[in-house]
């Protein structure tokens, strides 16, 4: 019995919800728009596009480094007798300036001693010319002596062959001219060995002032000037200390020059590249020109450094690219702008009007960024930012109607975006929605808003 009424219970049930679907389930009517309301177009604002006539810069950060240090050794050995207190590490200084005076007492003796003998080579070089000046008369009068010796062996050779004298006077005169022509033979040999000694002296004298000249640039080297205008980055040897040739002195850090390390967006450096075929022909040409694969001629830019509210500026070059190529973890390319007179600044002023401070040189270390100026090879174009949208797409306005047009982007500078028209997606004077919509699809229709721009 209790199980039949369960099972009436059930039906009831479910015949009560059935009749309340059919009374309350129904889907409530959507109230329709007005067919005016529905057709009504939507009021948009615009923009010109214009060309971009300013020039194109590509902005990237780096730091400043210093572009050589110098190693300063000793070239000779020695105590250090004078150290400048203008010469500790930190300092300033110029070319030329004395940093070190090394103990110069042995090398100006031994510049002493050199002097010396070549004082006894040339008083011995003298007294073989004397030699030699008073072997000339000896000579002439051997020589008149064996003339005459001559004609006499001939005068008694006349009258041995006509059985007038005996053949041992004959002989006799044979070897008083054979004795005559020995005097003057050794004569000869005594002079030309006299001369030899000349020639052996002569090239004494010479060794003799080179090592004169080799030990007054030892006495010269004894006072260590800097070789460059430049800042003394560490000095390791103190007043007193013994030097060896070839040991560190100081370090000096070149300020003639500074270079700074950046990095190029393989798309900043097409720009380049771009900038490099219009002006002097195909990139590959120019390689192969060259015995660098990837040399790059040196392009003008400016570097700049923001300090106390006030913004320096120093002209620089881009010379070349650093490292084996592109970088294989920013993907980028390392460069080196080299800034050829940091001592030349340009300041600038900053918008709040207020005092800054510009430092007078470009130091290293400082984070800066390079500017370089880009000629496009092609005209840009410029639209406001809030027209660009998500994708690099804008909404462009063609008879009426909404067209959605994907651009390339070059540059966003400010409240600018600025576009390439190679590809003749959009072009000048053409107008583009800069206010929102909720929905947008190609074909639209809209109606332009009077405030433009």
């Amino acid at each position: 019995m209790r199980k039949v009424i369960n099972i009436v219970a059930s039906v009831v049930i479910l015949a009560v919800g059935v009749l309340c679907l059919q009374l309350f389930g129904e889907k409530p009517e959507i109230p329709k728009q007005e067919a005016d309301q529905l057709s009504l177009t939507p009021l948009v604002e615009t923009a010109e596009i214009q060309l971009y006539e300013e020039p194109l810069w590509l902005e990237t950060n780096g730091e400043a480094s210093t572009y050589r240090v110098l190693s300063v050794g000793a070239e000779v050995e020695g105590q250090i007798l004078n150290k400048p207190e203008a010469t500790r590490g930190g300092k300033f200084v110029h070319k030329g300036d004395l940093l070190f005076q090394i103990d110069d007492l042995n090398y100006r003796l031994e510049v002493e001693r050199l002097q010396a003998e070549r004082d006894r080579t040339s008083a011995e070089l003298e007294g073989l010319n004397v030699e030699l000046n008073n072997l000339v008369p000896l000579l002439e009068l051997a020589t008149r002596d064996l003339t005459l010796r001559q004609k006499q062996t001939a005068r008694v050779k006349q009258l041995y062959e006509r059985n007038a004298t005996t053949e041992s006077e004959f002989e006799a005169a044979q070897r008083q001219d054979l004795t005559a022509q020995n005097a003057v033979q050794s004569l000869h040999n005594q002079r030309n060995q006299l001369m030899q000694q000349q020639v052996t002296k002569q090239a004494q004298i010479r060794l003799i002032d080179t090592q004169i000249k080799r030990a007054q640039a030892d006495v010269d080297r004894c006072d260590v000037r800097a070789p460059v205008d430049g800042r003394l980055v560490s000095d390791v040897v103190e007043q007193g200390d013994f030097v060896r040739v070839g040991d560190t002195l100081v370090q000096i850090s070149d300020a003639s020059r500074m270079e700074v390390r950046c990095n190029l967006q393989a798309e900043e450096l097409g720009w380049v590249w771009r900038q490099e075929m219009a002006r002097g022909g195909d990139i590959s040409v120019l390689a192969n020109a060259s015995d660098d694969p990837i040399s790059i001629k040196p392009v003008p830019c400016e570097v700049t450094f923001a300090f106390g509210g006030v913004e320096t500026a120093w002209d620089a070059n881009l010379v070349r690219f650093d490292g084996t190529g592109l970088d294989r973890e920013t993907r980028t390319f390392p460069c080196r702008v080299v800034v050829s007179n940091p001592r030349a600044t340009r300041v600038r002023n900053s918008d709040s009007g207020r005092l800054g401070i510009a430092p007078p040189v470009l130091l290293s270390g400082m984070y800066v960024t390079v500017r370089i100026p880009i000629t496009s090879p092609h005209p840009l174009l410029q639209v406001p930012q809030e027209s660009l949208h998500p994708g690099d797409l804008l909404w462009v306005v063609r008879d009426g109607q909404l067209q959605t047009v994907k651009v390339s982007v070059v540059q966003k500078q400010g409240d600018v975006a600025i576009l390439s028209s190679d590809d003749n997606a959009i072009r000048n004077g053409e107008r583009v929605v800069t206010s929102p919509l909720s929905s947008v699809f190609d074909g639209m229709p809209v109606r332009v808003s009077e405030v433009t721009r």
